[in-house]
C-alpha cells in the first residue's frame, strides 16, 4: 500500500507542474511588450533579429537593436512594419559599407522566418 500511496504523490505532482507550466505560456518569449513603430529612424537601426515561433513561444518575435545599444520589441502583425524592415533588410545586404557579420545576421534571422 506505501508505493501505491508514492505512485499517487508523484502523478499528482507531475500533474500540478504540467499545470503551472500551461499557465504561464508566453513565460519563454522574449518581448513582453510591442511597438507598432520603429523608435526614431530607420537608418538608426543597427541590427534585425526574428525569432519564429517555438514550443516555448508561441508568437514570431522581431527585435531590432538600435546604435546606441537600445533593444526594441517590434510588433510582426503591422503590415507596414513588416514592409519598412523589408526595405531595410534589402538595403542593407546592398550596402557595400556593411559589416561581414551585420549582413550574416540579417541574412541567417530573415531565413528563419
Amino acid at each position: 500500500m506505501r508505493s501505491f500511496t508514492k505512485v499517487l504523490l508523484l502523478l499528482a505532482a507531475v500533474v500540478c507542474i504540467s499545470t503551472a507550466q500551461l499557465r504561464e505560456g508566453r513565460r519563454g518569449c522574449l518581448c513582453r511588450r510591442t511597438r507598432s513603430k520603429i523608435p526614431g529612424k530607420p537608418s538608426d537601426v543597427q541590427d534585425v533579429q526574428i525569432y519564429p515561433v517555438t514550443i516555448f513561444c508561441d508568437t514570431v518575435e522581431i527585435i531590432i537593436t538600435l546604435r546606441d545599444g537600445q533593444r526594441h520589441c517590434l510588433d510582426p502583425k503591422k503590415e507596414q512594419l513588416a514592409v519598412l524592415l523589408a526595405d531595410l533588410v534589402a538595403k542593407r545586404r546592398s550596402s557595400p559599407t556593411s559589416s561581414s557579420t551585420e549582413t550574416s545576421s540579417l541574412k541567417s534571422s530573415t531565413d528563419s522566418a
